[in-house]
C-alpha cells in the first residue's frame, strides 16, 4: 500500500485525537498536483509508453491499426489528475471512459470521428489505440512462438458478448472450458494452440489474456508474505529464512489475541491442549492455546460452518505441540486465544446494533486473573452489509469504546462485496480501527483479490486500511483432529493481519526496538491502539 493511501486516514486519526485542543480552520478543496512522469503510461505486463513519444514499437502481429467508420478501444491520457468536469465532456460526446491506467489515462471505445473531437480536448494530451500487445500477460507471447496447446484465461471488456470471443476460439480449432460471469467481469477459461494468441488478442472484445495455473495458496505462504513482503517464488515449507520476524524468535508468546465468530473446534491438534482437556464453554488461564471460549447473548457452543475454527487457526493456531506435522499454522503461533462465540445454533449472528457490549466482553477478560487482562487486540471477520460506506451505530459504537480505551486494537474485515467503491461493510467504517482488505496470496500476494470490498467511505475517508493474503489460506476445520479445509475472503485476510501484528505488539513489548535485539531497557508495557496502526499502515 503506497503513503498515499495511508497519509488520509493518519489525518483523520490525528484531527479525532486532536479534538477539543485545537480549532479546525475552513474547508478548502484538495487538488493533488501531477506526478513528475506524468507523460508515462504503464501497462501490467510491463510495457510502457511516453506519451511525449507516441506509441511505442511494437510486433507486427500483435498491433492494429486505425479502421474509419468503426468504433475501436482507445486509450485517453488526462494532463493530470482526474477531473469529474472532463469526464463529462467526454459522456457529452457519447461515451463512457473506464478504466484506469497510470498514469491520468483510461479506456474508450470510439470512432476515428470521435477520437479526433476527444484529441482536440485541452485536457488531453494523448490518444492511442489499445493495442494486443498491451493485453498479454509477461512471458505469454514467448509461449505462443514455443508452439503447442496452452491452457488460458481470457478477461473480457465490459458489456462485449461472450460469444464473440467463444466462437472466435472454437472457429480457431481451440475449446472453450469454462465461463464465468460475475458483477466484476466475464472470465474465458480455454485451451488454443500457442501460434492463435496473438489473432484472440487482436479482438475488440478482449480486455487481458494469461496462462492459466493451478490454485492452491496456502497458510505456509500467508506466514512469509507477512513477514517477508511479495517475492516472485515461493519459499521451501520449513524456509525460515523467508519468514524473518519468527526466525528472530518473535512468534506471539505471552500474547492473548481475541477474536469473535462462529465456534472452535478446541480438539483440534492446532488449538487442543493434551494436559488440559476442555469443554466449551470455559475459561482456562493454564491452557497451552484458548484461554477462554465465551458465548455471548444468544449463542451456542456449536459450529455448524467452519468460519470460526479457521480464523482462528490462521490466528495463533500451532499443531507441534501434539505432534502435528501441517504447515497451516497461524500468523502468531505461540500467541493464545481469547475467543467468543457470537453465532446461534444454526450458524446466524446474535450481535446487536451497539457494539459496546461486545467489544466490553473481549476487552475486559473478565474471569481471567489479572495479569492477563484486558485482552488488547481484536479480530471480528464478519460485519453488517454496504449500506453505500454510510457511518452507522455500530461504528460509532466501536469508535466510542475505541476511544475510551486506547490500548485496543480492533481489526475488522472490509468484506467481499467486489470491486465497486464505497461497498465496505460495517463496523469497518469506524475510525479508531483497522479495516483489512484482501489480497491474493503467495507469490501474486502483489494483487488485490477481485472480491474485496473497497471504499471510500460516505464522507470520504480512505478504507480499508491494509490489506493482507485472503485467497485460499488452509487452516483448521471445525470437525476432526487434524483436518484442514481452503477458504477465500476479507474473513481470512483479518485474522492473518491480527497475528502478523501481534508480532509487531510483541517487537515493542519485548523491547526489541530500536536495537532489533531484546534489551530489558526497552521493553515497553503499554502499547497503544494507535501506534500499531500507524505501524501497521507505513509498513506496506
Amino acid at each position: 500500500m503506497s503513503k498515499g493511501t495511508i497519509l488520509p486516514l493518519l489525518a483523520v486519526a490525528v484531527l479525532t485525537a486532536a479534538a477539543g485542543r485545537y480549532t479546525m480552520g475552513p474547508a478548502r478543496r484538495f487538488q493533488p498536483e501531477p506526478v513528475a512522469d506524468a507523460h508515462v503510461i504503464g501497462f501490467s505486463n510491463g510495457l510502457v509508453i511516453d506519451t511525449r513519444r507516441g506509441e511505442p514499437t511494437l510486433p507486427a502481429a500483435l498491433r492494429i491499426t486505425e479502421t474509419d467508420g468503426e468504433a475501436q478501444y482507445w486509450l485517453v491520457q488526462f494532463e493530470g489528475p482526474f477531473n469529474r468536469q472532463w469526464f463529462r465532456r467526454l459522456e457529452r460526446l457519447g461515451l463512457e471512459p473506464f478504466g484506469y491506467l497510470p498514469h491520468y489515462a483510461v479506456l474508450c471505445r470510439m470512432t476515428l470521428d470521435q477520437r479526433e473531437q476527444v484529441a482536440a480536448l485541452p485536457f488531453v494530451v494523448w490518444t492511442g489505440l489499445f493495442q494486443p500487445a498491451y493485453k498479454l500477460e509477461p512471458g505469454l507471447a514467448d509461449l505462443a512462438d514455443a508452439g503447442g496447446e496452452l491452457r488460458l484465461v481470457a478477461q473480457l471488456m465490459p458489456g462485449a458478448p461472450v460469444s464473440a470471443v467463444t466462437d472466435a476460439v472454437v472457429g480457431l480449432g481451440g475449446r472453450v472450458d469454462l465461463v464465468t460471469e460475475t458483477p466484476v467481469g466475464t472470465t474465458v477459461e480455454l485451451t488454443l494452440a500457442g501460434g492463435d494468441i496473438p489473432s484472440l488478442t487482436r479482438m475488440p472484445e478482449l480486455l487481458w489474456l494469461q496462462a492459466w495455473s493451478e490454485g492452491g495458496f496456502l497458510n505456509k505462504n500467508t506466514q512469509w508474505v507477512t513477514q517477508t513482503g511479495w517475492r516472485s517464488s515461493a519459499p521451501p515449507d520449513t524456509s525460515l529464512q523467508a519468514r524473518n520476524v519468527w526466525r528472530q524468535g518473535i512468534r506471539g508468546r505471552g500474547i492473548i489475541l481475541s477474536t469473535t465468530d462462529s465456534g472452535l473446534n478446541t480438539g483440534h491438534d492446532q488449538f487442543r491442549d493434551p494436559t488440559l482437556p476442555v469443554t466449551p464453554p470455559g475459561i482456562w488461564p493454564d491452557h497451552r492455546k484458548v484461554v477462554a471460549f465465551k458465548l455471548y447473548q444468544g449463542a451456542n457452543a456449536g459450529e455448524q460452518p467452519y468460519h470460526g475454527s479457521h480464523v482462528n487457526g490462521t490466528v495463533a493456531g500451532c499443531d507441534s505441540v501434539t505432534g502435528g506435522t501441517s504447515f497451516h499454522d497461524g500468523m502468531a503461533k505461540d500467541a493464545r486465544l481469547y475467543f467468543v462465540n457470537v453465532s446461534n445454533s444454526w450458524g446466524g449472528f446474535v450481535l446487536g446494533t451497539n457494539l459496546w457490549p461486545l467489544w466490553d466482553t473481549t476487552y475486559l477478560g473478565r474471569g481471567l486473573p489479572d495479569s492477563l487482562r484486558p485482552i488488547t487486540q481484536h479480530s471480528g471477520s464478519w460485519g453488517w452489509g454496504n449500506r453505500d460506506g454510510t457511518y452507522l451505530i455500530q461504528d460509532a459504537s466501536t469508535d466510542a469504546y475505541n476511544w475510551v480505551y486506547k490500548d485496543f486494537l480492533n481489526l475488522l474485515a472490509a468484506a467481499n462485496s467486489g470491486s465497486g467503491a464505497r461497498t465496505i461493510a460495517n463496523p469497518g467504517l469506524a475510525k479508531n480501527v483497522l479495516t483489512i482488505g484482501a489480497t491474493q496470496n503467495g507469490t501474486s500476494a502483489n494483487a488485490i483479490a477481485s472480491f474485496s470490498s473497497r471504499g471510500p467511505t460516505q464522507d470520504g475517508r480512505t478504507k480499508p486500511n491494509i490489506v493482507a493474503p485472503g485467497v485460499d489460506l488452509w487452516s483448521a476445520r471445525n470437525t476432526g483432529t487434524n483436518t484442514y479445509s481452503q477458504m477465500s475472503g476479507t474473513s481470512m485476510a483479518t485474522p492473518a493481519a491480527n497475528g502478523t501484528i501481534a508480532l509487531m505488539r510483541q517487537y515493542l513489548r519485548d523491547g526489541y526496538y530500536p536495537t532489533g535485539t531484546p534489551e530489558p531497557a526497552d521493553r515497553r508495557e503499554y502499547i497503544s491502539a494507535a501506534l500499531l496502526r500507524a505501524m501497521a499502515m507505513v509498513s506496506g
